[in-house]
């Protein structure tokens, strides 16, 4: 995405599309078949890889579908793997469901939405809202958003917002932190990539003004610049991107030429920036645009 944003050629070519693909490939969980040492659940889905290493036994999640990073398999790797290769144009959106790089993507991350209505980073953990962008996001970008409870998420969403201090936390119970105002925030302008019924009253389903209250006032270091977390912490690089974010996306309205800002000021302060992506929009139109003419030569 940094040699997206940069939006030149030069920086386009760096890349090796074909090395990529194989490396994507490399990561990817494509072990359908081989249950003979693994435990099902009552439907017959695969849930335990059985492994001998040096006599000593691992059990290992071995829901195929997701990728891995050399460290972890959850819906991060996921997530960073295809979009990816969505943006160097990889994704055949024509036969998502056989496709080596997307075969079972969207099963595994059925299968990592919990009784909460959130999603973990793999199936059976606590519902967590930098997993759950990720697993909307990759549904968003496939067009399979409605594989999942899309309700149940959403009751689960609205209860990130808290009332007193207007941030959203990542968890239930949970302290609020601004880097959620990406996070959770950007969810619900992900669903409405989808389906505009996912507005109220021509604004997203949160209280958007006191989201930005929260940013402004609580995370922002006025002293030396930048934002943390909450009050009590110093700025921080990744709180400062992840609250400024929060701040553009928060501005959304359904009504065309109108913002929701607390400041209007702030109404001028952002370009457009895509949710999936989080790089200017127009600089993913480009990028987008350029890999599918390669690709085509």
């Amino acid at each position: 995405m940094a040699i997206v944003d940069l939006g030149i050629p030069e920086a386009y070519d760096i890349i090796d599309i074909p090395k990529m693909k194989n490396y994507l490939l490399k990561m990817k969980n494509n072990n359908f078949n081989n249950k003979e040492s693994a435990s099902f659940d009552k439907n017959g889905n695969f849930l335990l890889d059985k492994e001998n290493k040096n006599g000593k036994i691992l059990y290992n999640l071995a829901y195929p579908g997701n990728f891995h990073n050399s460290l972890n398999i959850d819906l991060w790797s996921l997530r960073s793997a295809l979009t990816v290769a969505s943006i160097l144009n990889l994704i055949n959106f024509d036969d998502i469901d056989n496709d080596p790089l997307t075969k079972g993507v969207v099963e595994y991350i059925k299968n990592c939405q919990n009784y909460e209505g959130g999603l973990g980073p793999e199936p059976f953990c606590e519902a967590h809202a930098g997993y759950t962008y990720c697993g909307v996001s990759t549904l968003v970008l496939l067009n399979k958003l409605n594989e999942i409870d899309v309700n149940a998420l959403l009751r689960w969403l609205v209860n990130r917002q808290m009332t007193k201090e207007g941030g959203f936390n990542g968890r239930t119970n949970k302290l609020v932190d601004s880097c959620y105002s990406f996070w959770t925030g950007a969810i619900f302008n992900l669903l409405t990539m989808v389906d505009k019924k996912y507005y109220f009253e021509d604004e997203l389903l949160y209280d958007q003004l006191s989201l930005q209250a929260y940013i402004l006032f609580a995370a922002q270091k006025k002293e030396y610049g930048g934002f943390s977390d909450r009050p009590e912490h110093s700025s921080d690089l990744q709180h400062s991107n992840y609250a400024t974010f929060g701040l553009m996306s928060s501005q959304k309205s359904l009504k065309e030429n109108r913002k929701v800002v607390l400041n209007p000021e702030l109404a001028k302060a952002f370009i457009d920036v895509n949710p999936i992506y989080c790089i200017p929009q127009d600089k993913v139109e480009k990028a987008l645009k350029y890999y599918a003419q390669k690709k085509n030569n």
